[in-house]
């Protein structure tokens, strides 16, 4: 009986912990409006990564591992910025409940 209790609380364990890592990391959108045709269509869904682009601030890093220096403010992208023809999605600024899934054709500078 004992076993059986144990294996049941590690399964809920684990199955929490799974469910948190996807909710963190994996979350779908759905397209609204023409602007991404032909590749993706009004009300397509889109599954994202949002740990792609995760930014980590380099200064707070660098206060709890010996060793490793950083200036304050910087910020480290350890999958990548993002480019020319990534498809990402972002919140409106007037709106945050309003998600807009669109293509990077310019950056910073262009």
């Amino acid at each position: 009986m004992r076993a059986a209790l144990r294996e049941g609380i590690e399964t809920l364990a684990l199955a929490v912990f799974l469910v948190l890592v996807l909710q963190a990391t994996i979350q779908n959108y759905r397209v609204e409006g023409p602007s991404m045709d032909p590749r993706l269509i009004n009300r397509d869904r889109v599954l994202v990564n949002k740990a792609v682009y995760t930014e980590i601030d380099a200064a707070r890093v660098a206060r709890f591992i010996p060793g490793v220096e950083a200036e304050e403010g910087k910020r480290w992208h350890p999958l990548g910025l993002p480019t020319y023809g990534d498809v990402i999605v972002f919140r409106w600024p007037n709106d945050p409940s309003q998600n807009f899934v669109k293509r990077i054709i310019g950056m910073p500078g262009d």
